[in-house]
Order: C-alpha cells, then sequence, then structure tokens
C-alpha cells in the first residue's frame, strides 16, 4: 500500500511546554526573651517530556530563647520533599527520547500514530506499538509505560546551648543529625528495549538511608587588650558520623503485565545491600588578633582522626594563616580613593577516602547450577593510602573610589593538589587492572575580577552594574615515580588537554585515504586537540530604577575552551544531520558514487615514530584524490569514527570551540500596591521574569552551556523560562 512521503517534526511534537510553580511564605516573631523565624515552601514542575512531573516542599523553623543575659538556647529544624512519579531518562541508549527520536526514528515516522497506538492491538500489556522492533522503543510507549519513582525525604535538626560565663569567655555546644531517606524504583513494561535489560518486564527498586550526626564543644575568650590591640582564641573538638544503608532488589522478567510487584517475577528475586559506616574525631583551634582595629591576623589548626584510614595514617593535621588590613586607615590617599583592603592566606586541608577503599572483600558473582561463584576486586588495595592534601595561597585587595561610585575586587589564588589518591593502570597480566597509589601533583592558579560601579545615580534613574571576570589553568606538575606521562599527559600539560583518535595527514594537514576504499585512515596515536576549561568567563550583571520600577538584566559566557559533540557525531552515523542530505540525490539521480572527498593518497616513502608517537622521520609522497565514494559510507565513517576539528572541516566538524554568550535574565518589577494602595500591605511586589533568553555561541545545534567536557547524554534542547511572581509584604 503506498504511504505518502511526508516529513514529521516528531521532536517538536513530542516536547511540550514545561510549567513551573512555586510559593513561598515566610513568618517571623520577636519578643525579648523568645525569636521564631519560620519559612514554607512548595513548588510543582511539569516537565517537557511527557508524562513527568516534580514536586518539592519543605519547612524551616528556627528559634531561639534566652533564659537569662548569659545563657540561650537555639533549635533549628527542617523537613524537606522531593516527589516524582516519573523522571525523564539521559545517557546514550534506548532510554533517552532524544537517542530515539533525534538519531534514528526518520522525519517519515508519524509522531502521532506512535502516540495514539502505545500497544499493539489485541497485545496490550506484551508488545509495544512501534516503527522498528529491534533497536528503539516508542518514544511515547517510553514515556507513559516506564515509570520511575523519586521520593526523597531530608529530616534536620540542630541545637546549640551558649553559656557566657563572662563578658571575655563563652561555650557553645552543638548536635545536629540529618536523615535522609531516598526511595527509587522503575517500573519496566513488557517489550521495553534497554542495553542489559530483559524484554519481559522489570521491577526494580533501591531503598536507601542515612543519617549523619554531628556535635562538637566551641571554646571562646575574647579581649580587648587595649585600644589597638585584641584578641580572640577558640577552641574546641567535634565528631561526625555517617551511617549508610541501601537495599536493592529486582525481579527476574514479569509474569502479568502491570503488576509492579516483586512476587510478580519469573525466575528468583535478586537482591543485594550495601552497610558503610564513617567516624571523623577533630581537634581544633585558633587564635585572631586585631592590631590597631584595622589589621587582623589568624592563625587556625585542626587535626582529624578518619576510620576510612589505616591506623598509621588516620590522623591528618591542617593548619591555616589569614592576614586582612585596611590600607586606607593607615595612609592619607587621594580624594578620589575612598577605601583600599588588602588580604592573604594559606591553608592546608586533607581529604579521606570513602569507607572500607583499604579492605579487599570478596563480591557474589554467577552462579553454576547450584554452586555460587565470588570475585575479588580488580584493584590492588593499599591500605598505607596517605590522605590527598591540597595547599593553597590566596592574595586579594578590595577597593572603592569616588564615595563609593566605584568599587573593585581582585583575587589570585595558587592551589596544590598533592598526594593524589590514584588508581594506576597496571598490566592485566598480574590478573589485576589497577592499584592504588598516593601521586601526581597539581597546580592550579587563577584570577578573579569584581567590578561595581553606580553609574547614574538621582531620585529618578540609577544604574548599578556589576562586572566579573575570572581565569583559572590546572597543571600536571609531577607523575607518580617519575614516569614519563600520565594517560596522555606529559609534566607541566595542561590537566583539562583534550586528547581524541583523529584521522592521519599529510605534512601540510590533508587527510590521507585509503587509495582501495577512499575512506581516511586513523591515527594509531591520540592527539592534542585542546583543552575543556574555558580560556576566561565573565558575568554582566545590570540593576535599572526608574520611577518605582526595578530592572534587571544579567548576561554571562565561558570564552575558549573545546568540546566534543556526542550528539552531532551520532547524527551523522543515523542520518539525522541536516547536512547529511547534501549528495544523496546527486548520488540517486547518477547510480553512482559521486561525492569526491578532499583529500591525498599516499604514493611512497615511509613515515617513523618514535613510543609516543611523535614523527621522527616523513619521506611519503602524496597525489591527490580522485575517487568518488559513497555518501552515506563517507558521512557515517569521516564525521563519526573520529575526532574532526572545525578548522580541519567547518562541514564535518565534531570538536568545537564551546564560547558562548548568553542573556541570563531580564526582569522588570513594580511595587504595585502604590497603585492599589492596600492598607493591609505594606508593600506588593510583581514581577515578569525571563531566563535563558537567547545565546550566542559557535558550536551547532546544541548548547554549549551544559558543563566542561563533552555532551555524552544527549541533552535536551535549550530550556527558555518565563514567568511572573507576586510578593506580598504584611
Amino acid at each position: 500500500m503506498p504511504i505518502d512521503w511526508v516529513a514529521h517534526n516528531n521532536l517538536e511534537d513530542f516536547l511540550g511546554t514545561g510549567l513551573i510553580t512555586e510559593n513561598n511564605a515566610t513568618l517571623s516573631y520577636r519578643s525579648e526573651k523568645v525569636s521564631i523565624f519560620g519559612t514554607g515552601k512548595y513548588a510543582y514542575q511539569k516537565g517537557q517530556v511527557p508524562n513527568t512531573k516534580l514536586s518539592t516542599g519543605g519547612l524551616n523553623l528556627n528559634t531561639s530563647y534566652r533564659f537569662t543575659p548569659e545563657v540561650q538556647f537555639d533549635l533549628n529544624l527542617s523537613y524537606n520533599k522531593v516527589k516524582s512519579p516519573n523522571y525523564p531518562r539521559y545517557g546514550y541508549g534506548p532510554k533517552n527520547h532524544m537517542y530515539t527520536i533525534l538519531l534514528w526514528m526518520g522525519n517519515d515516522v508519524n509522531g502521532q500514530e506512535l502516540k495514539d497506538h502505545l500497544y499493539i492491538p489485541g497485545q496490550e500489556g506484551y508488545r509495544q506499538a512501534n516503527y522498528n522492533y529491534a533497536w528503539y522503543n516508542n518514544p511515547y510507549f517510553a514515556a507513559n509505560e516506564l515509570n520511575q519513582v523519586y521520593d526523597q525525604d531530608i529530616l534536620a535538626g540542630q541545637t546549640a546551648l551558649t553559656w557566657r560565663i563572662s563578658p571575655e569567655f563563652t561555650i557553645k555546644g552543638r548536635a545536629a543529625a540529618r536523615q535522609k531517606n531516598l526511595f527509587q524504583d522503575m517500573q519496566s513494561p513488557k517489550s521495553y528495549m534497554n542495553y542489559g535489560d530483559s524484554r519481559n518486564g522489570d521491577y526494580k527498586n533501591w531503598d536507601s538511608k542515612q543519617l549523619n550526626f554531628d556535635a562538637d564543644v566551641l571554646a571562646t575568650y575574647i579581649k580587648q587588650l587595649s585600644d589597638n590591640f585584641g584578641v580572640t582564641v577558640n577552641a574546641g573538638s567535634s565528631t561526625f558520623k555517617r551511617d549508610y544503608r541501601e537495599l536493592y532488589q529486582t525481579t527476574d522478567g514479569l509474569v502479568v503485565p502491570f503488576v509492579y510487584n516483586l512476587g510478580n517475577t519469573q525466575g528468583p528475586v535478586k537482591a543485594t545491600n550495601t552497610t558503610t559506616e564513617k567516624i571523623i574525631r577533630s581537634a581544633y583551634a585558633s587564635v585572631n588578633l586585631n592590631v590597631f582595629k584595622s589589621t587582623y591576623l589568624n592563625f587556625s589548626g585542626r587535626n582529624d582522626w578518619s576510620s576510612t584510614l589505616s591506623k598509621a595514617n588516620q590522623s591528618f593535621f591542617y593548619p591555616s594563616v589569614s592576614l586582612s588590613s585596611v590600607i586606607s586607615d593607615y595612609f592619607k590617599l587621594p580624594a578620589q580613593i575612598d577605601f583600599v583592603k588588602l588580604y592573604s592566606s594559606w591553608a592546608s586541608v586533607s581529604s579521606d577516602l570513602d569507607p572500607y577503599s583499604i579492605a579487599a572483600t570478596y563480591k557474589k558473582d554467577v552462579t553454576y547450577g547450584s554452586t555460587p561463584s565470588v570475585t575479588y576486586p580488580a584493584g590492588i588495595i593499599n591500605p598505607d593510602i596517605l590522605p590527598q592534601q591540597s595547599i593553597s595561597l590566596e592574595i586579594g585587595a578590595s577597593m572603592a573610589f569616588f564615595k563609593n561610585r566605584l568599587s573593585a575586587d581582585v583575587t589570585y589564588y595558587n592551589v596544590v593538589d598533592k598526594n593524589q589518591i590514584i588508581d594506576l593502570s597496571i598490566s592485566q597480566a598480574s590478573a589485576f587492572t589497577s592499584r592504588k597509589v598516593n601521586g601526581n601533583k597539581y597546580r592550579t592558579k587563577g584570577l578573579e575580577i569584581s567590578l561595581t560601579g553606580n553609574i547614574i545615580k538621582n531620585e529618578q534613574f540609577s544604574w548599578t552594574s556589576t562586572v566579573n571576570w575570572s581565569r583559572a589553568i590546572q597543571r600536571l606538575e609531577e607523575i607518580y615515580n617519575n614516569q614519563a606521562k600520565y594517560g596522555n599527559l606529559k609534566k607541566g600539560d595542561r590537566a583539562d588537554s583534550y586528547y581524541g583518535t583523529v584521522w592521519e595527514k599529510s605534512a601540510d594537514g590533508k587527510v590521507i585515504l585509503n587509495p582501495n576504499t577512499g575512506m581516511p585512515i586513523k591515527n594509531p596515536f591520540p592527539q592534542y586537540l585542546g583543552y575543556f576549561q574555558p580560556d576566561w568567563q565573565f558575568g554582566f550583571a545590570n540593576q535599572f530604577k526608574f520611577k518605582g520600577f526595578h530592572v534587571n538584566l544579567d548576561f554571562d559566557g565561558s570564552i575558549g575552551g573545546v568540546m566534543n559533540s556526542t550528539t552531532i557525531e551520532k547524527m551523522w552515523w543515523g542520518g539525522k544531520h541536516p547536512s547529511s542530505v547534501l549528495y544523496r540525490q546527486e548520488q540517486y539521480d547518477a547510480g553512482k558514487p559521486v561525492f569526491v572527498p578532499d583529500g591525498v593518497i599516499v604514493t611512497g616513502g615511509e613515515l617513523t615514530r618514535d613510543v609516543n608517537g611523535n614523527i621522527t622521520s616523513d619521506t611519503r609522497t602524496y597525489t591527490s584524490n580522485t575517487k568518488a565514494v559513497d555518501w552515506q559510507a563517507w558521512s557515517q565513517n569521516y564525521p563519526y569514527q573520529a575526532r574532526v576539528t572545525e578548522s580541519e572541516s567547518k562541514l564535518f566538524a565534531n570538536v568545537f570551540d564551546r564560547s558562548f554568550v548568553k542573556l541570563r535574565r531580564l526582569s522588570v518589577g513594580y511595587d504595585v500596591n502604590k497603585v492599589f494602595k492596600l492598607k493591609q500591605l505594606t508593600a506588593l511586589n510583581a514581577s515578569l521574569f525571563g531566563y535563558n533568553l537567547a545565546m550566542w555561541k559557535k558550536v551547532p545545534y546544541i548548547d554549549p552551556d551544559f558543563g566542561v567536557g563533552n555532551d555524552g547524554n544527549l541533552q535536551d534542547p535549550s530550556t527558555r523560562y518565563i514567568g511572573f511572581s507576586l510578593d506580598f509584604k504584611f
């Protein structure tokens, strides 16, 4: 039966308009002895993906009771809830709607028919209706029939008792507990397709509980010894304990469809449980010196004892020192300079491991008939591992000019990370894949600058603007055991250097092609393609006030850095890239390949490399390629099987400059009670706002503002938020 060739915009039809509502309330009371402050919040979000939503809510209560002028008791309680009956799934695979619709579903497929027919008639509950039954899911079937529950409760409480024994001496005791309960399940219908899962339906659940307990005692002594010298001394100790429990259970296929219960399993229920416990005990002290009321010198030290390290190494100490001084209090400065403050700090901090990381234990593996088996960890543990250490130095200045119309903050920092805990790869002939060691040293240098200016300021109109600029670079300074390389990195390289598989090139940069197939040839050695982190980042925030109106206009951006797009690679592979149709019709009309790749064929000579892939000799000769190749074969090979930069090919690039600039926020607000003049209200602030309103970028099709690295999770299209708010004040 002939079917009309009609293109459908299935992604636009699938994704809807999301909705977010948020309600907040605040109450407060204060008397001579009692202080109470409470807040409540409820938010609801309807997702863009069908059948997805999220509800969040919370209550916070902060109370204080003063028994006497010297004794005060504080009690803070909070409860937060996050509940989603179903949320979208991401990552590369058939569980992701972007995988199916964007990459593999042809535009000739009518998504509306898939929406109207989730199951094959007569096989409801057993077999989904789809255009392809081998590799993909009907996206509407997956969205509506597969459900994942996320149900989280967090209850936290903190108490503090403060006793001011004398005007100079105070003791405070605090105790806090935080209980987090999280239940998740996955209800997979029969015929649902996902890598590694049965297509007979499935029910999984994860039930975890985590309890954190903190208690500490802090003594403080404050003494102003003279008009120009004061001292503050703090000393205390604390205990932290974390208990974590998780139970995982899963069926082995479902007997009856739509019944998601462990008892509805075809085979035996599989279950595992995890129990961990961690304790850290600490002692700490600090001394603060106040000189001439404008210079502040602080010394502090802390020692931790961690249960996750061996007895020989479980104790580690980290000190710090800081100095700040208001220079403008000591020297007469030009009239244009109002304020100058210099500050610096040095600190050393350490971190331990996850529980039981220094113990090797067997884990249950497959069962052969009635005989169970166990496996030993693939990595060699190190019971003598040391805690990681970071040493930081920070220097900065704060300044104000022109009667505080202009202010500036500049901060430089230098952070050294050493004793890094790494899993070092070893020969698998040893029966292991890695061993845990302390090694490698990294240094991060960064600069942050902030400028705030009251550009215009009068009764009718004001404009305040803030510009932020930052840059940070991390380099590998030392490699474990003085080895020549760590992965692809050498000593002195940027830690965020990106290496990838590329195509072989001639000396003048032409792609080398196979003389028989016409396809490009891979370089066997990974090549440097740039670095992930941006060269610099910036923010530009503006606030305008005009006759009672408040306008906020914010921009920010990230300049430099590279990213590899899995989305664009897969679009070429699946024939969904807009440019993948370029030579299809010409080839069809000609009845043979017509696309001639721009490359060269090796005609003679030899290429030699050292063990690191560096070219030591190249006597190769070339001739320009004249062979036409199949367009589909080229499109599924050249822009997909290796990394292609924009400088190599604008058309086929999959590695891009990640630079972007965004109009992050635009809001307009006004106290409409000035119009309505309701006596019950002190203010009624109404505002219209928009977030993520516009973007200027270099990478096509995707939003580079997803974080540093590559877009391996197949993100949804960038979302624009538009809304309004009302703020009642009584």
